[in-house]
């Protein structure tokens, strides 16, 4: 999956043309399961983490998230929109303080606008994803709670 996502994004092209060069040799291995797989590639995916965390709430059964999803200048890695929770995986890179301080004011920014932000530790990502979407899971479910109604349009309260 992580492959596909990575040659759909830096390649330029559809996971569905895998299939067509698949369709060249039938009964290559891992060949049955490529049409699941594709599936699930998106080229918007910019790295093998976010691969995997989109994995793991697919495992856990959650609503496929939006990638890339643009709040004001920023884009959060995967988001539920309607609830205004997102996904971030930070990798390394964000341990540099100049990267960390521009990090904070992102944070800011995105909080000021009603979202509530998760980092999945990469432990949790590569050895326990279940953990991951079970935590997504209970911050969905609070998220509903907490999001108020919008009246009707045409009514007002």
């Amino acid at each position: 999956m992580i492959a596909l996502d990575a040659l759909s994004r830096i390649g330029g092209f559809e996971p569905a043309a895998v299939l067509e060069l698949a369709a060249r040799h039938p009964g290559a291995r891992g060949s049955a399961r490529l049409p699941a797989l594709v599936a699930l590639a998106s080229p918007l995916a910019e790295s093998p983490m976010e691969t995997r965390v989109r994995l793991a709430l697919h495992d856990g059964g959650l609503p496929r998230p939006v990638l890339q999803h643009p709040v004001g200048r920023y884009r959060i890695d995967l988001a539920y929109p309607a609830v205004r929770l997102g996904i971030e995986y930070d990798g390394r890179h964000h341990l540099d303080p100049s990267r960390a301080r521009a990090d904070l004011g992102r944070q800011q920014f995105l909080t000021e606008q009603g979202w509530s932000i998760h980092r999945p530790d990469a432990r949790d990502v590569l050895r326990r994803p279940e953990l991951v979407a079970g935590g997504i899971r209970r911050l969905l479910a609070e998220r509903c709670r907490i999001t108020p109604a919008r009246p009707a349009p045409g009514r007002s309260r």
